[in-house]
């Protein structure tokens, strides 16, 4: 039996397995403990599958991709959503790379990309600011609100045009006003 939900603006979601070992969960609540908040957290993968324009999944496929996106421990539960943790819009993931990789291998053609992230959620009120520095990388991720759309994930802006620095001719100012 297939587990994959649809969003709103159409891409399919697997809530799968725990993204946090009890040991980080611990260490996180711990870290929130001394800024005030006594919570405990849960964290689980969301997958978000793209389908190619037009394209939809049969009965089987469905269950092939959702055997795919079953993968870990079974996750801790918490009642309170409170945070999904994303790739950069406009990027892909290495993780997304290779499992969009894996799915064509496995016929699964309809498949345009698949991406992963990580729901956070507490068992009491938290407010997603003070959960978002200790939980995500600013460099290659984003928070979104729990129910935020994820179709974001899968826009890509238009390249920029390349630009040139002058630097062996204006040295550091060229770099400043650059």
């Amino acid at each position: 039996m297939s587990e994959l939900g649809r969003t709103e603006s159409g891409l399919l979601v697997h809530r799968g397995s725990s993204a946090a070992s009890a040991f980080r969960l611990r260490r996180l609540e711990a870290a929130l403990a001394s800024r005030g908040a006594e919570v405990s957290l849960a964290a689980r993968h969301v997958h978000f599958v793209r389908l190619r324009a037009g394209a939809e999944l049969t009965p089987q496929a469905q269950d092939v991709l959702s055997a795919l996106l079953a993968y870990g421990a079974a996750p801790q539960t918490a009642a309170q959503p409170v945070a999904l943790v994303v790739p950069r819009a406009g990027t892909v993931s290495p993780w997304s790379s290779k499992a969009t990789e894996i799915a064509r291998n496995c016929a699964l053609d309809a498949v345009e990309r698949i991406e992963r992230g990580v729901l956070w959620s507490a068992d009491a009120p938290i407010d997603r600011l003070v959960l978002a520095p200790l939980v995500h990388d600013r460099m290659t991720e984003q928070v979104l609100a729990p129910d935020a759309d994820a179709s974001v994930l899968f826009d890509a802006g238009a390249p920029r045009a390349l630009g040139r620095v002058p630097v062996l001719a204006g040295g550091v100012d060229a770099l400043r006003e650059a």
